[in-house]
């Protein structure tokens, strides 16, 4: 609820997000660590690293542009 409406407009601003994209972005915006949402998943760490580089991207980000600032900002 703290983040009421953010899942929709992130799914209105990246349409071509999955939606465990989707949820990796949320895990981020909630500073999530990635042991942590490999845990939550039942991943890797390092598929969580793969799953935030291809995030970034999709999100058309430089290496300059941090993708969990984005997320914050959006």
């Amino acid at each position: 609820m703290v983040h009421a409406g953010y899942l929709e407009k992130l799914k209105y601003l990246h349409p071509n997000l999955s939606d465990i994209e989707l949820k990796h972005c949320i895990f981020i915006k909630l500073h999530m660590e990635a042991k942590e949402v490999a845990s939550l998943l039942n991943v890797e760490p390092r598929s969580v690293a793969t799953s935030k580089y291809r995030i970034k991207k999709k999100l058309q980000l430089t290496e300059a542009h941090d993708l969990k600032d984005y997320l914050l900002s959006v």
